[in-house]
């Protein structure tokens, strides 16, 4: 890497160095984002399954908002799928009620997430709408 570092010059050196450290505190203001929208979810889950009356609601919360968190995955990941089981097995209002807390953490992620990832990556938060929606295309 010396001998590299001899043969470029100092500008295209400086400005590599910037790029990196940009790429870095995005990549760190996305993830600190994540988790913040991961603790924003869990307080919402968890308060849903308490009013469900669901035993243990404080971890199953906090596994369904790290589910929330990775990319592929969703609350609806467990949410739904519990919900057709306990309409299945007769209990038709712990259904809705989970499926009711789907559609509340749903809303509340789609809110926060353009102003969390905005502030934190330094967009604007419409401008990380924007980008999102392009991402998610």
């Amino acid at each position: 890497m010396s001998a590299l570092k001899t043969h470029i010059p100092a500008s295209v050196h400086d400005k590599t160095r910037m790029v990196y450290d940009h790429m870095l505190r995005a990549v760190g203001g996305y993830f600190k984002a994540q988790f913040k929208i991961m603790f924003v979810i869990y307080i919402v889950i968890m308060i849903g399954l308490m009013i469900i009356g669901v035993n243990y609601a404080w971890l199953i919360g906090f596994c369904i908002a790290f589910l929330d968190m990775l990319p592929v995955f969703g609350t609806g990941t467990v949410l739904i799928p519990w919900a057709v089981v306990k309409i299945f097995s007769g209990n038709i209002t712990t259904a809705v009620g989970m499926l009711i807390l789907y559609a509340v953490s749903l809303v509340v992620h789609q809110l926060i997430q353009p102003k969390l990832v905005g502030e934190s990556v330094g967009l604007d938060p419409f401008t990380t709408l924007f980008f999102m929606f392009i991402g998610y295309k």
